[in-house]
């Protein structure tokens, strides 16, 4: 068991680089930004609705996009693609220690958030931070909606179609 928590910090760290422990802190800033327009008068108090979505799955979705691209972008940076297909047992078990590395990170943000946004905010349902982490996990694990927006529209034909004799 200690071999694997190991190695699931060890992905973290490749994820995220060596100071991955400040990334759960990052969502805190919307919290923040988002007491100050309260205060200031651009937006009403929350209330436990606006718990789940708002101050919660928000900032733990935009950090689990970043996250679920760094898994990505760090095998393509470091030119290990192909390396992790060659790993005895297959890439399977590199692709879930990046997996559970980068949702570890998540917990410990879903858990600051949610202190946090109780204490400052409002009461909220326990069920608000399961469907914030459900929401982010899609997130980390498909971290952009495919298929891409270009791709999604019909191609042109090919070949193209004959003109039609003009009638001049």
């Amino acid at each position: 068991m200690k071999g694997q928590l190991q190695l699931w910090r060890l992905a973290a760290i490749a994820t995220a680089g060596h100071r991955f422990w400040l990334l759960p802190l990052l969502p805190l800033v919307w919290l923040v930004l988002s007491a100050l327009m309260v205060l200031v008068g651009f937006d009403t108090p929350y209330g436990p609705a606006s718990a789940q979505v708002e101050l919660i799955g928000f900032p733990l979705t935009m950090l689990a996009v970043f996250l679920g691209l760094r898994v990505i972008a760090g095998e393509v940076d470091g030119r290990t693609l192909e390396i992790a297909y060659t790993v005895p047992g297959g890439c399977e078990r590199v692709w879930w220690a990046k997996l559970v590395g980068a949702w570890s990170i998540l917990l410990v943000a879903l858990a600051l958030l949610g202190i946090a946004t109780w204490i400052f905010f409002t009461r909220y349902s326990p069920w608000a931070l399961y469907g914030a982490l459900q929401g982010a996990t899609f997130y980390l694990v498909f971290p952009w909606p495919w298929p891409p927006c270009s791709a999604a529209k019909s191609p042109a034909p090919w070949p193209p179609p004959p003109s039609s004799p003009s009638t001049c």
